[in-house]
């Protein structure tokens, strides 16, 4: 009996010790992972948050000329036009500019009225931007109490691997008024880029925007008689727009 129980007790442990055989198999070596909380960049197909991407390409084909007019072209977003002070705000799930922050290049935008809220999409110009980032919803965990509607991220272009220049002249009515120099608007600019040796590159661009204002009806700031035809419905506006930069990579 005690050597029927022995050689049962043997077979058990033999079988276990094939059960416990380690079984190696083969290793995968993966790229360098970072872990993120949101924060820092990251794919977008892995984003917590809907990111609405506007390309280089989409900014070209929407023949817009600074933020103010591709931005009314979006859906939920509502460029909304200050008469008195000619800048112009934005509106985005009823919410205004004090509640949508600026980035450039993950940077809050300083403007005269606020650090990255407030700002006036008119002064921004579209020639040197890569692409735009729009967050839309409450971002405040993130950026702020102020950005409660949303963030948006505007990607500029640094980059100069060939020589480029581009000239341009773009004339629009306002309504349906236009002059030649006293109507209308009136947008030229010019860009250069270019390498200059080894890594180094450099490059300059310079816009100007002439906006007549909207008469609608009014006779101008020379109207000889003070009554209510004096003035613009919607006051003129000049603005300059310069830039350069010099980047080793």
């Amino acid at each position: 009996m005690k050597s029927i129980f022995a050689i049962i007790l043997f077979v058990f442990m033999v079988t276990s010790s094939f059960a416990q055989e380690e079984v190696v198999s083969d290793t995968v070596q993966l790229n360098e992972v970072v872990y993120t909380g949101q924060i820092s960049p990251q794919s977008i197909n892995k984003s917590v948050y809907e990111v609405q991407v506007i390309s280089r390409d989409q900014i070209e084909q929407a023949a817009a000329n600074n933020l103010a007019d591709l931005l009314n072209q979006m859906v939920n977003i509502q460029v909304i036009p200050n008469r008195s002070t000619g800048k112009s705000g934005m509106d985005l799930f009823g919410l205004n500019s004090e509640y949508v922050k600026v980035l450039v290049d993950n940077v809050p935008l300083v403007n005269d009225e606020g650090l990255g809220n407030f700002t006036d999409f008119t002064q921004l110009n579209l020639e040197d931007i890569e692409q735009i980032e729009i967050v839309e919803g409450s971002m405040g965990v993130e950026y702020g109490a102020n950005a409660v509607a949303g963030v948006i991220n505007i990607i500029t272009n640094k980059s100069a691997k060939k020589l480029s220049a581009n000239l341009y002249v773009q004339e629009e009515t306002i309504g349906d008024e236009y002059e030649l120099f006293n109507r209308g608007r009136h947008i030229k600019g010019i860009n250069i880029k270019s390498p200059i040796v080894g890594n180094l590159e450099a490059g300059i661009s310079y816009n100007q925007n002439d906006f007549k204002g909207f008469y609608n009806g009014k006779q101008g700031e020379k109207w000889e008689f003070n009554d209510s035809l004096r003035g613009h419905d919607w006051l003129p506006k000049q603005q300059y727009d310069a830039k350069a930069f010099l980047s080793y990579r």
